[in-house]
């Protein structure tokens, strides 16, 4: 969602959903083990500063929790810097 997207300095957050597929590699793991598939939960936040009309410069955090069968969620950090241009 972003909040103020005529602004120059546009601030956004975004939640979402969605499942992961793990499948192990024989040289890594027993090879006893299947795909495993977990849910995973994200949230995110960040900013998009637009150069002009077509350039854009975007910044973003993002969490992401891997909901497993064990005692213990997997929790990862993202950080992201990009640019976008629009034809």
């Amino acid at each position: 969602h972003s909040p103020f997207p005529e602004w120059r300095w546009s601030p956004y957050f975004r939640l979402g959903a969605g499942k992961i597929q793990t499948k192990p590699r024989a040289n890594l793991v027993q090879s006893g083990e299947e795909t495993r598939s977990n849910d995973l939960l994200s949230a995110s936040v960040g900013v998009r500063y637009y150069l002009t009309q077509n350039f854009v410069l975007k910044l973003e955090y993002q969490n992401l929790v891997v909901l497993t069968e064990r005692d213990e969620n997997e929790e990862l950090e993202e950080w992201k810097l990009g640019f976008a241009v629009f034809f």
